[in-house]
């Protein structure tokens, strides 16, 4: 009666839940979208390169262009170290996915890839078409235009939909069972209570 309360186990790890893999697989699908829509943009450069007799146009989106395929790069591998780190149960997976993943989204909506991409373009294309007869067909194909497209929308869908798995209560409670539990003294030994 007046001893040492019994101890109770620790309740069983839980297992991983499923918005873990389904986040860590739509991060590798963005990571796998961002790196096709980089080819792409390599492809879209050096038809700018060749085509541009004038070379201006393709002198004006050189450093642009160049900026796009080392952060998408980076990106890309930034979102494959997430994901890794988040199967193997590191809380910093989910720090990486939810930084790289908002820098991922970021540039496909407003800077450097995707719809920002194409409007930089459009505005150099409309620029240099005041002086001569050049259209964006005329630099690049329609195809590669269209892939680097479609990949960088598919690439923000996917990272958004990882940055909400990861954030998902199911998700936080399994990386906080994998945290050390704390220290249990030790048991003391039983003692009338006066001794």
């Amino acid at each position: 009666m007046y001893g040492a309360a019994y101890s109770t186990p620790p309740p069983p790890a839980p297992g991983r839940p499923v918005q873990v893999m389904a986040g860590a697989l739509a991060v590798f699908g963005a990571a796998a979208m961002t790196l096709a829509e980089t080819v792409f943009e390599i492809l879209i450069f050096q038809d700018f390169s060749r085509l541009d007799t004038s070379g201006e146009l393709a002198t004006g989106l050189q450093p642009y262009l160049i900026l796009t395929i080392v952060l998408n790069m980076l990106v890309t591998i930034g979102l494959g170290l997430a994901a890794l780190l988040t199967i193997r149960r590191q809380q910093v997976g989910r720090i990486l996915i939810w930084s790289v993943g908002g820098l991922c989204a970021a540039l496909r909506l407003c800077c450097l890839s995707g719809i920002g991409m194409f409007g930089a373009i459009n505005a150099a294309v409309g620029s240099a078409a005041s002086d001569s007869d050049t259209s964006i067909s005329q630099l690049a194909p329609g195809w590669e235009i269209a892939g680097s497209a479609i990949f960088g929308i598919l690439a923000l869908a996917a990272v958004t939909v990882a940055m909400i798995m990861v954030g998902l209560r199911p998700v936080g409670a399994w990386f906080r069972a994998a945290r050390p539990a704390a220290p249990v003294p030790p048991r003391q030994p039983y003692r009338p209570y006066g001794y």
